[in-house]
């Protein structure tokens, strides 16, 4: 397997697609606190560090499904086989390859925006083990989207197609952890308010919030919320995080099962 690694690593050096996400998260890195210098907003460096966990579900995504696709259309995946690699080896390198490239895109972000940040914005207002409780939910958050994509491109192996449903599979993703956010934080009950004789809006009475979700609803909503990678992510970049150690685990589980899928249907398919 490390023969297949130090390939990998060779060819994702020189990789296109890894270059221009690359720089792309370096620049948006740079970016977002100058711009929230430049608007004179009061806000401590941590404030957007974690837009870069929303950043990856799609950047994941499109970096898994055209790299690992190309292996395919390419024949690598092929070679590799006749060449005597087990079929294990070649899956869980393709998974450690696609964790490492994703890793190293993301810090690029994280480099530069405290590059940028520290100068402009200050130190971090969280303690620093609550900073790094939530960079190793991100690494998580990472390891999972990287196993989900390059799961769907195995099981695709087009390039185009996986890259498609890749593509569109994040999307789905980040707008199911918008409308999950936005369900849970619907209030309870709305506050009617009536003009006094001094004009004065007052409040009139409490009315039942008919959006509002409890019960068994509202546990799958947050148990949703707390599982997908892409509400991990959401909940980091609102840096509201409510159960650090439950998250990991979710991501954990994640990787594991996917993995485990992924080899399981890799040994048992004809390769193109």
């Amino acid at each position: 397997m490390s023969r297949i690694l130090h390939a990998y690593s060779m060819r994702i050096i020189k990789n296109r697609n890894f270059i221009l996400c690359s720089v792309f998260m370096l620049i948006a890195g740079m970016c977002f606190p100058v711009a929230r210098y430049y608007e004179g907003t009061d806000m401590s460096l941590e404030e957007n560090m974690f837009v870069s966990a929303i950043f990856m579900v799609i950047i994941s995504s499109i970096f898994c499904s055209l790299f690992i696709g190309s292996e395919y259309s390419d024949g690598f995946i092929r070679n590799k086989i006749t060449s005597g690699h087990s079929r294990s080896s070649i899956y869980l390198s393709d998974s450690i390859a696609c964790f490492a490239s994703n890793t190293v895109i993301c810090a690029l972000f994280l480099i530069s925006y405290t590059a940028a940040g520290l100068p402009l914005l200050g130190g971090f207002s969280h303690d620093i083990s609550v900073i790094l409780k939530m960079l190793f939910i991100l690494l998580l958050i990472i390891f999972a989207l990287s196993s989900v994509f390059l799961l769907v491109t195995e099981l695709i192996q087009s390039k185009t197609t996986s890259a498609v449903v890749c593509i569109l599979l994040s999307f789905i993703l980040i707008m199911a952890a918008v409308y999950i956010y936005n369900k849970l934080s619907a209030p309870p009950v709305f506050d009617t308010y009536v003009m006094t004789e001094n004009g004065v809006p007052a409040v009139a009475e409490s009315v039942p919030n008919p959006d509002y979700i409890s019960g068994t609803e509202r546990d799958v909503y947050e148990f949703l919320y707390d599982f997908l990678p892409s509400g991990q992510a959401y909940q980091l970049s609102l840096l509201s995080v409510s159960h650090m150690i439950r998250l990991p685990l979710y991501s954990a589980l994640i990787v594991v099962i996917t993995t485990f899928t992924g080899i399981l249907f890799f040994k048992k398919r004809n390769i193109r």
